[in-house]
């Protein structure tokens, strides 16, 4: 059973919707935070175009470069006290157990601090709150939009995620569609969001 989420108008029905699949991202499907209706650059409009929600986490890649990072400041450390202990190694000079384990501990601290401000994947995210099921036409634009974006030299954000959520579901070309260009789709069916495939 799809269902429609009623408000007193049409704004607020398609915002509340958003909303709630924004929510969902954070507890179910791992995304950190999300943003509602953000207006991005676009070549087809001057003014640019809305995206429903924009989700946001840490990149997934990063984190375990991360883990790479922390593991080259233990082992820093380990030389830096080998060294310091005037422990031999065989055929690791003393000077050089100092260089090496200096340059473990401060590339990996400091990789670890850059990597808080400059490693996060985004996820595009168009909602249709309607009565009537999405079609191909719909999802047609929304490929057209986000493939215009990602055209663009310039833009503030990396989608590695896209997602089309419809109240009331898909016409099977329109989810074939969604589907072959990469988006995950998911309709909202007797209170939750579902996701969907092409096959069943």
């Amino acid at each position: 059973m799809t269902e429609i989420l009623e408000t007193d108008n049409s704004f607020a029905k398609g915002a509340k919707f958003e909303e709630m699949f924004g929510e969902y991202m954070k507890k179910e499907l791992d995304w950190d935070g999300y943003a509602l209706r953000t207006q991005q650059k676009s070549s087809l409009n001057n003014r640019g175009l809305n995206v429903d929600v924009i989700a946001h986490r840490p990149d997934s890649r990063i984190a375990r470069l991360n883990n790479a990072a922390k593991t080259a400041m233990v082992l820093g450390i380990i030389l830096a006290v080998v060294s310091y202990l005037d422990l031999q190694i065989p055929y690791l000079p003393d000077d050089l157990l100092q260089t090496v384990g200096l340059v473990l501990i401060v590339g990996g601290f400091g990789y670890v601090i850059m990597s808080k401000f400059f490693t996060k994947e985004y996820a595009w995210v168009e909602c249709k709150n309607t009565k009537a099921k999405t079609t191909y036409e719909q999802v047609s634009k929304c490929v057209h939009e986000f493939e215009d974006y990602e055209r663009l030299e310039k833009k503030e954000y990396r989608f590695v995620y896209k997602y089309f959520v419809s109240s009331a579901g898909f016409i099977d070309n329109a989810l074939k569609l969604a589907l072959e260009k990469g988006f995950e789709c998911y309709i909202y069916t007797d209170g939750k969001f579902e996701k969907k495939t092409y096959f069943k």
